[in-house]
């Protein structure tokens, strides 16, 4: 076994903080890498032409969102050969949440990261409502990328919370209709690549850990969970790799 499991995310803040959080096992995340993480970039912008954009165009004062949006408009993770026995960790949350625009004759994952970079001003764009029929067609392209370049595949199946720790027992009764739209997604994507990538290893949503938690470092969100989601996750994905690796 290496001294170093390298990790990529293909996700959201769901998976990211599963290898960030300080109440998971410290032992095993010492022995964690995470190589790469791509949030907000849609799969259907993935399988779309890439877009020159430099850095110096992007006005956001996060360097790290600017480096989101690079990455998704130079659709790094299709065109990057992972480290050898890399890990990697899916997830769909950010999947349903963003739209696509059109943008010089290819497309961005519409994100806030992009709105705040104010790459878009000054530019002709058309904005591409989520469509589920041609979501599953650029998944069926990235799964073949992933297929051809990971021998470790985990699905970490998440899903928007309807009820909150530490928070009023309404919190996200406002949100009930997007909620339910988003998860009814969710089930479908998942189900999708699961059927596309069989070698894949599902981690399945129970419950019990879709919980959301006024206390969670990044506030109040219906996938911002529970302390017990992360630890939980990374235990699962622990046991898993040190018995295949």
């Amino acid at each position: 076994m290496d001294s170093l499991f390298s990790i990529d995310i293909l996700g959201s803040c769901v998976t990211r903080d599963v290898f960030t959080d300080a109440g998971g096992d410290q032992g095993f995340l010492a022995e964690c890498r995470i190589a790469g993480y791509w949030p907000r970039s849609s799969f259907t912008c993935m399988v779309e032409p890439p877009l020159q954009v430099r850095v110096e165009e992007l006005k956001s004062d996060s360097k790290f969102r600017n480096k989101v949006v690079l990455q998704d408009a130079a659709r790094q993770f299709v065109h990057r050969t992972p480290n050898p026995g890399a890990v990697l960790v899916v997830d769909f949350i950010d999947q349903v949440r963003h739209s696509d625009v059109r943008i010089c004759g290819t497309r961005l994952t519409l994100s806030q990261y992009l709105v705040e970079s104010g790459y878009m001003q000054g530019r002709k764009v058309k904005e591409i409502p989520f469509a589920m029929r041609p979501w599953k067609k650029a998944c069926n392209k990235v799964v073949k990328h992933i297929v051809e370049n990971y021998s470790v595949i985990i699905v970490n199946e998440s899903y928007y919370c309807k009820r909150a720790i530490n928070a009023p027992p309404d919190c996200f009764d406002d949100q009930s209709e997007v909620i339910s739209k988003y998860n009814a997604r969710l089930e479908e994507m998942c189900a999708h690549f699961m059927r596309r990538c069989p070698k894949a290893f599902l981690l399945k949503a129970e419950e019990w850990l879709m919980r959301g938690d006024g206390g969670n470092k990044w506030g109040l969100a219906p996938y911002h969970y529970v302390q017990e989601f992360y630890s939980t996750r990374l235990s699962q994905i622990r046991d898993l790799v040190r018995r295949i690796t």
